[in-house]
């Protein structure tokens, strides 16, 4: 009995200023660019993709939201101003080389996320997603990167998508856990859902942090309203290593080795 508490209760959500991560949409559309990634064609790049965010639709019991594939974009890495929610491939990676992939979420200050955009290592890291020996599962690991899409952190459940651990090879996080549904569905009930959520307003604000765990820094940006309920930066959680990154609020997540077989996703 106690080990089954402790599993229902092993999601956990982003907070920002004591408010859950989270979309009022109905539904976020979604760009992929492959144009640097060659170890793969478009067509399997794709397949994985949207397979990994059709895992989080078709688990959503409590409200109506998807990820929408829109196709290919040009735009790629981090950006918030190109208005397009991207899956993208960088081939000179510049943060720390252990690192599979990158999540980048903007919020505003009560918690309504804005934007995403993910970047996956492909300057350090082999992928594949026909089980090829010695490489990692594409969709393995973006199925656990749109979960921190959603608003979700790690899970202290070890069988669960958002747990953060996986080793070279793993295909057990395409489909999500009863863990990550509990969180899924907890997060997103009907009621927390809008059609038009505000957009983040005020000016450009950065964030840089290093070290491990999970840190929120949170600063305030001016609001057109003046209720302070502006835009803030919300620092990275997860691995080791530094980094800035513009623009209203921000949280990181990434995917980072620890040996050769065993990787934190973070």
């Amino acid at each position: 009995m106690f080990f089954f508490l402790y599993s229902a209760l092993a999601w956990e959500a982003r907070l920002v200023n004591g408010n859950s991560a989270t979309w009022k949409s109905n539904s976020v559309s979604f760009f992929l660019n492959t144009d640097r990634m060659t170890e793969l064609s478009e067509e399997e790049i794709e397949e994985a993709v949207r397979s990994a965010a059709e895992a989080w639709n078709s688990n959503s019991e409590n409200a109506s939201f998807s990820f929408e594939y829109q196709g290919v974009s040009k735009n790629t890495g981090a950006d918030f101003s190109d208005g397009e929610h991207i899956v993208s491939f960088d081939n000179s990676w510049t943060q720390d080389p252990s690192l599979l992939a990158v999540t980048h979420v903007w919020t505003t200050s009560d918690g309504t996320i804005q934007h995403f955009d993910i970047e996956v290592n492909i300057d350090d890291i082999n992928w594949t997603t026909s089980a090829e020996m010695g490489k990692h599962d594409l969709q393995n690991s973006m199925t656990h990167e749109f979960g921190h899409a959603r608003g979700l952190e790690h899970s202290d459940d070890s069988e669960a998508t958002m747990a953060a651990n996986t080793a070279i090879g793993e295909t057990q996080k395409r489909d999500l856990g009863a863990d990550d549904i509990l969180g899924l569905n907890s997060l997103y009930t009907a009621s927390n859902q809008e059609e038009n959520p505000s957009k983040p307003s005020g000016t450009e604000e950065g964030s840089n942090s290093s070290g491990g765990g999970v840190t929120n820094s949170t600063i305030e940006g001016p609001s057109s309203s003046g209720s302070g309920n502006g835009p803030v930066a919300l620092e990275k959680a997860g691995c080791s290593s530094s980094g800035s990154l513009p623009l209203a609020l921000f949280f990181w997540a990434a995917i980072c080795v620890v040996s050769t077989r065993q990787l934190s996703l973070s």
